[in-house]
Order: structure tokens, then C-alpha cells, then sequence
């Protein structure tokens, strides 16, 4: 298989994209699925992961089938964006639970161009955490990862790496020293709110 690195050519992948290339296709996917369903479980408010999941896949499929229709990479994104938050609505609409809590969405998720912005910009701080946390040393993102996603205290983090309480806190200082150089500003404000 042909392999190709988008990372800065955003002119080529569209390129590849159009023609039907399937790594460029793969790695769109790499590079956005997570936020996506990030984005997708914070508008269904949910904790189902595999539902936020399937209506991602159903945004992908609709890019696929669109596939020549981007003419810049910041269009593309924002089709993304916008389906699965179109398909989030459509759920709930569905399982009428649109209507309990239509309230909540009149404040904070009005349906204008201005809230998905900032959405989206929040949902791309996370996904360049998340990025800059892979890059890691494996026992700093065990670490994070434990008082990230599992939301775990030192103790049990300690617990369960077999290691001190003194050497997760310092995993810890060591992880946040490391992501300050890869991530900006409010992302590093992200990560400290997390850990």
C-alpha cells in the first residue's frame, strides 16, 4: 500500500481524497474519529461510547460518498463537524429525549455557526492533548492516562503500577513538563484542569 504523510500537505490529501485514495480516506479517519466521538458523546450526553462511535462511522460514510467535493481541509472538518452534530440531533429527536433536554441545548448549543466554532475549537484542544499524550514515555502516560480516564487517585494509580505514591506525582510533574513544549496554552490549561 501506498504510504503517504498529510501531515502538512493539506493540498495533496484533498488531492488524494478526490481521486479516491484510500490512505488518504484512512488517515482523515486517524486524525479525527476520536474527537468526533468526543464531540458526539458531549452533545448526546451520554456515556455510550459505541453509540457516539456508530453515528462518527455515519459522518465518515458521508464523506466518503462526498469524497470529491472539498475544495480546502478547514470545508472538510467542518462537514464532519456538522454531520455528526446533525446526527446526534436526529438521534435524540428519534428516541425523543430532544424534548427533555431541548432546554439545555437552546443555551448551549444554539444552532449557529458561532456555537459549532467553539465547539469545534474546544473538541481540536483535545484531540492535540490526546495526540501529544501518546507521545509520552510509557510509564508518565500510564499515569496520565489512569488520572485522566479512569479518574483514579496516586494511591490507587500507585496500586495498580506497582510503584509509589512519590513516583506518580512525579510521572505526573514529569508528563506536564513534557506536554508544555507540544501543546498550547489552553490545552496545557485543559490538561491541568484533568490531572
Amino acid at each position: 500500500m501506498h504510504n503517504t504523510t498529510y501531515h502538512t500537505d493539506e493540498e495533496t490529501l484533498l488531492n488524494h481524497l478526490a481521486s479516491g485514495r484510500h490512505t488518504a480516506f484512512e488517515y482523515i479517519y486517524k486524525e479525527f474519529q476520536p474527537a468526533l466521538v468526543f464531540f458526539a458523546g458531549n452533545l448526546l450526553k451520554s456515556d455510550d461510547i459505541m453509540l457516539a462511535e456508530e453515528l462518527v462511522q455515519d459522518s465518515f460514510l458521508k464523506l466518503y460518498q462526498r469524497h470529491d467535493n472539498f475544495k480546502t481541509f478547514n470545508s472538510l472538518k467542518a462537514f464532519l463537524y456538522i454531520c455528526t452534530r446533525n446526527a446526534c440531533y436526529n438521534h435524540l429527536e428519534q428516541q425523543k429525549v430532544r424534548q427533555r433536554h431541548m432546554q439545555d441545548y437552546v443555551y448551549e448549543y444554539i444552532d449557529t455557526q458561532q456555537s459549532i466554532i467553539l465547539e469545534m475549537m474546544h473538541t481540536e484542544t483535545v484531540r492535540e492533548l490526546l495526540q501529544a499524550i501518546n507521545t509520552l514515555p510509557p510509564q508518565c502516560k500510564a499515569v496520565v492516562d489512569l488520572l485522566i480516564h479512569e479518574d483514579k487517585s496516586y494511591a490507587e494509580i500507585s496500586e495498580i503500577l506497582g510503584v509509589t505514591v512519590s513516583t506518580v506525582k512525579n510521572q505526573r510533574a514529569r508528563a506536564i513538563s513534557l506536554l508544555k513544549g507540544k501543546i498550547s496554552g489552553v490545552g496545557i490549561a485543559l490538561l491541568l484542569l484533568s490531572i
